[in-house]
């Protein structure tokens, strides 16, 4: 079985690398934005600046849809390749997905408590207080907010965690029914899924489809195109219809709550990725240098970006009293101003986390897999 693998140091690496930074970027674009400014039905003869600002930042919820297609693709295609190799356990997947998630969620999680307390002394708030007990605590560290618990200090983003978490875990199950010939294995694998359907609900399965089309991009066929300019026509059109969504969405789904907006950006970033996949795993050009650096800049920040902005705009969001800014030109000056920070905040913290999840994994690895099969853990 041929699978479709992106190579490091590649044009499609770079790329995806791109996707991924800008991605949270534009997650935390739109929180600032939100908490900032009213929205721009409510704003009395809004100037062209803003109208143009509010429309860019506007959807950045969607770009979870981006992370969620991305994880599924990286996720299938490592596991796959193991499986292939025979080097595949289940109990180093979980290791491997665990350190990723805890090496930035852990330590974000105390200073999503000491923002908290922060907005607290400011503006006291009952719900804030309740949101930073022991059990919503714990639930967020074994990623149960939004199924059983709150987000941990009202630390909304970290709902996709959990739905990327049980995917892992659903994900993980069908890798076993598949591996295994035991009938019996099968049937109980098969009971557990649907027990964990049924404990996470509906719409965090439904998602479970945006996540699995990154993964069905590893085993489709590539499509390559010689033509040049066929092949920069085809990436255009991906990147076109990503865009019309967006902008679609805005008048179809103002609330973000409709699944088929969020399954046709989900599909339209597939196709981009498909294209990419099929068309640009070769060696980058000398073109795209300055973009390789760039990449790989602001996507070894984007999960700490992700996590760490929203307790700071909840404190900002306390100071102002919780009343939305005028968009004038000042405003808009201060909104680009405390963005430019929280990434400032978000690339400091995750020299000391993020950056260091390989190094980790390593270690935890080394700790736990048997001297025997130490050579496994490089591959």
């Amino acid at each position: 079985m041929k699978l479709n693998l992106v190579n490091k140091e590649t044009s499609a690496s770079v790329y995806l690398d791109l996707i991924r930074g800008i991605s949270a970027i534009f997650v935390m674009l739109y929180h600032t934005g939100y908490v900032l400014f009213p929205d721009l039905s409510q704003v009395e003869n809004p100037n062209l600046f803003f109208s143009i600002l509010f429309s860019l930042y506007n959807r950045g919820y969607s770009f979870v849809m981006v992370f969620f297609v991305l994880s599924g693709f990286l996720v299938t295609s490592s596991t796959l390749k193991r499986i292939q190799n025979n080097t595949f356990t289940l109990k180093m997947f979980f290791v491997e997905r665990l350190t990723r998630l805890w090496v930035v969620l852990l330590p974000s999680l105390i200073l999503t408590y000491i923002w908290a307390q922060f907005q607290i002394n400011i503006s006291p708030s009952k719900e804030i207080e309740e949101k930073l007990n022991f059990q919503t605590l714990m639930g967020n560290i074994f990623f149960l907010q939004g199924v059983t618990v709150k987000a941990f200090g009202a630390n909304t983003p970290m709902w996709s965690l959990a739905y990327e978490f049980f995917y892992y875990i659903i994900f993980a199950v069908i890798v076993f029914i598949i591996k295994t010939n035991n009938k019996f294995y099968k049937i109980i694998s098969m009971a557990l899924i649907i027990a964990l359907a049924l404990f996470v609900g509906e719409r965090m399965m439904m998602y479970f489809l945006i996540w699995a089309l990154g993964g069905i991009i590893v085993l489709l066929p590539l499509k390559k195109f010689t033509n040049i300019h066929i092949r920069n026509a085809a990436t255009f059109t991906g990147v076109l219809l990503i865009i019309l969504f967006l902008f679609l969405s805005r008048k179809m789904d103002p609330y973000n709550e409709s699944f088929i907006i969020d399954l046709l950006i989900g599909a339209a970033f597939s196709l981009l990725l498909y294209i990419l996949v099929s068309n640009y795993n070769i060696r980058p050009a000398n073109q795209v240098f300055f973009i390789t650096s760039f990449s790989t800049l602001i996507s070894g920040f984007s999960y700490s970006l992700y996590l760490l902005h929203y307790p700071v705009l909840n404190f900002l969001d306390a100071w102002k009293k919780y009343e939305k800014l005028s968009p004038n030109t000042l405003n808009i000056f201060l909104y680009f101003l405390i963005c430019i920070l929280l990434i400032l905040y978000a690339w400091l913290f995750s020299r000391v986390t993020e950056s260091k999840t390989h190094k980790i994994k390593l270690l935890i690895q080394y700790l736990i897999v048997p001297s025997n099969k130490k050579t496994d853990i490089t591959q």
